[in-house]
């Protein structure tokens, strides 16, 4: 089935693939993200629709794609390639938990560490400091 929708810029195409991911239509929201990234490398939402981008991985237990996709994510940001990551948090967040999930159990422990010790007052943080509650 075609799009009708056409986004006319990177606002539109972004809300437009986070309201496919709220729908429920994670491989469609992936494709527009995808190709939000082709288009928009400089938007501001760039970092954003990264994170979404492994989300749509990790929301069908295709933890090892979204983690590849969330390390490149963190890599860039620490290279200073991506001007906002204000997802950077949350992207520490679900790679602690994607870890777990493949039983990388340390590993996944190690991102929630350093999640709460980078960013304490956040609210990923406060998911991360329940998480590791419940493991040890």
């Amino acid at each position: 089935k075609g799009r009708s929708y056409c986004p006319q810029n990177d606002k539109q195409l972004y809300q437009y693939a986070l309201d496919l991911y709220f729908r429920g239509n994670i491989e469609e929201s992936r494709k527009a993200f995808t190709e939000f990234l082709k288009k928009y490398p400089d938007s501001d939402l760039y970092g954003n629709a990264i994170f979404w981008a492994g989300q749509t991985f990790y929301a069908e237990k295709k933890y090892k794609d979204a983690i590849d996709i969330w390390e490149i994510f963190l890599k860039k940001c620490d290279e200073g390639k991506i001007k906002k990551c204000i997802k950077y948090p949350d992207t520490m967040l679900k790679l602690g938990y994607a870890y777990i999930e493949l039983g990388n159990v340390e590993k996944g422990k190690q991102y929630l560490q350093d999640l709460i010790k980078k960013y304490p007052d956040s609210e990923p943080a406060s998911f991360a400091k329940k998480k590791l509650e419940v493991l040890n």
